[in-house]
């Protein structure tokens, strides 16, 4: 293993054992030809789409022998005897790589992500993830840190060929120029602190909510086609995304969310556009138990079929 290496790509390992009163986990993955060790405490699990509390015990969501997927860093020390790496955020294999319909894509948001500059585009920036090129990442410039410092000079000058690192989230891909995410923040060398991971707390608004998921990089998300079943209010409704065959999960969304033909209908009555039975393209965030649905969208729109060309 290289000491100066930075944190790997995301990696599928086993549960090797629970530790410290089962607050702690050691994943065995392979890495560079060799059988590494990560210690995963219990603030950086997924669970039921949220972060597990700090101190939780892992003994019944993390039995020994369960498959993860897992982003990890270095430990500074690299005489520690436990483990040679610490995990930055862990998600069980099971809420990612279940059966589902072909058409329908359920992925973790993107988390200290390696990539490269690539383009300017008009107002914002173009990055390529380095594992994966074909994935692009918008930023905007005033959520570029340089060595821990905010980047100020805006379009002027932002040319780099240096590795960066971004944590990012879905979005419709771009016709125009392909981007397929969004980052909250972009950053070469220290990491700002603008963009901790937090827990999730339920809050009144519904809305808030929702933002709390769809805007967190650690969340798993879909892309699926569903179909709106109900308008709860001028602001919030529910549509249906099919899974897998025979099977339908439940996705909020509210106003700001919802796009006709690339306008943006957060000021608009939702009943005066959207009804029950429209087919709509939807990226949503999984949602915990504390909610009565099982995913929140980040976006929604009406569904346009591919092979129809209109003239």
């Amino acid at each position: 293993m290289d000491p100066t290496s930075s944190n790997v790509s995301v990696k599928l390992g086993r549960v090797h054992e629970l530790t410290t009163y089962g607050t702690k986990a050691v994943i065995l993955f392979d890495h560079e030809g060799q059988v590494q060790r990560a210690t995963l405490r219990s603030r950086n699990l997924i669970h039921d789409g949220i972060l597990l509390p700090e101190d939780t015990s892992l003994e019944k969501y993390l039995p020994v022998d369960t498959e993860v997927y897992f982003k990890a860093h270095p430990f500074p020390d690299f005489n520690n005897e436990i483990s040679q790496f610490y995990t930055l955020v862990c998600w069980k294999r099971e809420d990612i790589d279940f059966p589902k319909h072909p058409l329908v894509r359920v992925f973790h948001g993107m988390c200290t992500q390696p990539c490269y500059f690539s383009h300017h585009a008009e107002g914002y920036g173009v990055a390529y993830c380095k594992e994966d090129p074909s994935e692009l990442i918008k930023f905007l410039y005033h959520k570029v840190y340089i060595k821990g410092e905010k980047y100020r000079e805006g379009l002027i000058g932002f040319k780099t060929t240096v590795e960066m690192q971004c944590d990012a989230v879905p979005t419709p891909v771009n016709p125009v120029d392909g981007t397929g995410w969004f980052a909250l923040v972009l950053w070469r060398g220290k990491r700002p602190k603008t963009n901790e991971m937090k827990e999730f707390h339920l809050q009144s608004n519904m809305n808030e909510n929702i933002k709390q998921l769809t805007q967190n990089c650690r969340s798993i998300f879909m892309r699926s086609t569903g179909q709106i079943i109900k308008l709860l209010d001028k602001e919030y409704g529910v549509a249906l995304a099919m899974i897998r065959t025979n099977e339908w999960h439940t996705v909020l969304f509210h106003a700001s969310a919802c796009y006709l033909n690339e306008t943006s209908l957060a000021q608009v009555n939702l009943r005066a556009v959207f009804q029950p039975g429209d087919k709509v393209n939807l990226v949503a965030a999984k949602a915990p138990s504390q909610l009565s649905y099982q995913w929140v969208a980040s976006h929604v729109s009406i569904f346009k079929d591919p092979s129809v060309s209109i003239i």
